[in-house]
């Protein structure tokens, strides 16, 4: 079900308005807190002593 709402998430007219609503609530949220964390992990990589991190982007790969 989650690989089938990834390639093919609800869209308004097909779905309930509810239901779309939902969804782009729940991916906002879950994209929200994963750009939340990987820049708590670059600061934290870029505050320690003779460390540094590029910013951590698309995926949760850190190359300090």
């Amino acid at each position: 079900m989650a690989v089938h709402l990834m390639v093919n998430p609800p869209e308004k007219g097909v779905e309930s308005a509810t239901c779309v609503d939902q969804y782009l609530k729940e991916h906002n949220s879950v994209k929200h807190g994963l750009k939340e964390r990987a820049k708590l992990l670059t600061d934290t990589f870029n505050q320690m002593k003779n460390v540094t991190c590029t910013e951590i982007q698309g995926a949760m790969y850190a190359f300090p």
